[in-house]
C-alpha cells in the first residue's frame, strides 16, 4: 500500500489506466479474461489468467509458479524473475501471438483436463463424506478427536493416491470458475 502514490503518480504522468478493484474477484477476472496476453508474477494472478483461457507470460520466482505453469504447458512463456528483460518479455509475447489461437486452444485444453480432474475429485470426497455415519460426527461423542484424526489421515492418504495436492490446498482454489490448480 506504501507504493499507491508512486502508482497513481505514474499513471497521472504517462496516462496509463491503473486497475484499482484487484480486491473483488470477478471484476479481476473479468480484467484478466478481455486481456489477449496477461502478464503477471503472483502465483495466483498465473492460475486465474489460465481459468479465464488467458494465454500469459509467467514471471516466475518459486518452484510452485514452474510446477504450474509447466502444469497446464507454459513452460515456455515463463522466465524467472532473476533473468527478465524488457527483450525477454516481448520476444515470449511476439512468439505467444505467432501462434495466439493454438496456444489458447492448448491452454483450454489442459485446463479442463484438470478442471475436470477436480470434478471428479469433489464428488470423490463428497462420496466419501456421505458414506460415515453422521452419528460418529455427533456433539458429545467421546472418540470425536480420533475420529477426525482418523478422518484427516484417511483423506491425506486418498489424496496422495490420487495425485499429489492438499485438500487445503483445492479448497483455496475453489470458486464459482472451479479454477485450476495442481
Amino acid at each position: 500500500e506504501k507504493s499507491l502514490p508512486d502508482i497513481e503518480r505514474l499513471s497521472e504522468k504517462t496516462g496509463a489506466e491503473v486497475f484499482w478493484n484487484w480486491q473483488d474477484l470477478d471484476s479481476t477476472l473479468n480484467l484478466i479474461s478481455t486481456s489477449k496476453v496477461f502478464i503477471g508474477e503472483k502465483l495466483h494472478s498465473l492460475v486465474f489468467s489460465a481459468a479465464v483461457n488467458t494465454p500469459f507470460i509467467g514471471l516466475a520466482y518459486a518452484p510452485a509458479h514452474f510446477d504450474f505453469v509447466d502444469s497446464v504447458g507454459f513452460s515456455k512463456f515463463t522466465t524467472k524473475t532473476t533473468e527478465i528483460s524488457g527483450e525477454t518479455v516481448i520476444e515470449l509475447f511476439n512468439e505467444l501471438l505467432d501462434d495466439y489461437d493454438q496456444i489458447q486452444f492448448r491452454l483450454k485444453s489442459s485446463v479442463d483436463k484438470y478442471r475436470e480432474k477436480q470434478i471428479q475429485f469433489s464428488q470423490k470426497i463428497h462420496s466419501d463424506l456421505e458414506s460415515l455415519s453422521i452419528d460418529k460426527w455427533a456433539l458429545g461423542n467421546n472418540n470425536a478427536n480420533t475420529l477426525m484424526l482418523g478422518a484427516d489421515f484417511f483423506f491425506q492418504a486418498r489424496l496422495r493416491r490420487m495425485w499429489a495436492v492438499s485438500y487445503t490446498h483445492l479448497r483455496a482454489h475453489e470458486t464459482v470458475l472451479d479454477l485450476v490448480c495442481r
